[in-house]
C-alpha cells in the first residue's frame, strides 16, 4: 500500500496487468489470522499517518485522486468511531430510551440515509468514470 501511495503522489499511474500474478497462504489458525489482520491494519495506519498531509497538499494529484485517497485511507477512521459510538453509546441509550418511532425514527431513518449516500455516491462515481473511461483503457 505504501508503495502504491508513493507513486500515485510521484504522478506515476497504476493500471491493471492481467499478466501478474499473486499469491498467498491463508492463516492456519484464529491466532494466525488475528496476527496477520493486526498487521495489515497497522501498515495501513502507519501509511495513513505518513502521507495524509500530501493527500491535501498542491501536487501533481488531480481532485479525483486526491478524494479517493482521503475517502480510502482518512475516512475508513471516522466510520470506525462511528461504529463504535453506535455500539457503545447507542446501544445503552436504547436501554434507557426504548426504540419508538417518535423518539429514535427520524435519527435511524437520516443515519441510514446518510451510510447509503456515503456508499452509493463513491460506487456511482466510479461505475460512471469506468463507463466513460471504457474505450481509452481497450
Amino acid at each position: 500500500v505504501d508503495m502504491a501511495i508513493q507513486q500515485l503522489l510521484d504522478g506515476r499511474k497504476i493500471e491493471f496487468c492481467p499478466e501478474s500474478r499473486s499469491g498467498e497462504l491463508a492463516p492456519m489458525n484464529m491466532a494466525s489470522l488475528w496476527k496477520q489482520r493486526l498487521r495489515w491494519t497497522i501498515g495501513w495506519d502507519e501509511t495513513s499517518l505518513k502521507h495524509s498531509g500530501a493527500f491535501t497538499d498542491s501536487g501533481t494529484l488531480n481532485l479525483r485522486a486526491r478524494f479517493g485517497l482521503v475517502w480510502t485511507f482518512l475516512v475508513r477512521w471516522a466510520m470506525t468511531v462511528l461504529t463504535v459510538v453506535s455500539v457503545y453509546v447507542g446501544a445503552p441509550l436504547t436501554v434507557y430510551w426504548p426504540l419508538r418511532d417518535p423518539v429514535w425514527g427520524g435519527l435511524i431513518f437520516w443515519s441510514g440515509t446518510i451510510c447509503f449516500v456515503a456508499g452509493a455516491v463513491p460506487w456511482l462515481c466510479a461505475t460512471l468514470e469506468a463507463l466513460i473511461r471504457a474505450r481509452d483503457r481497450g
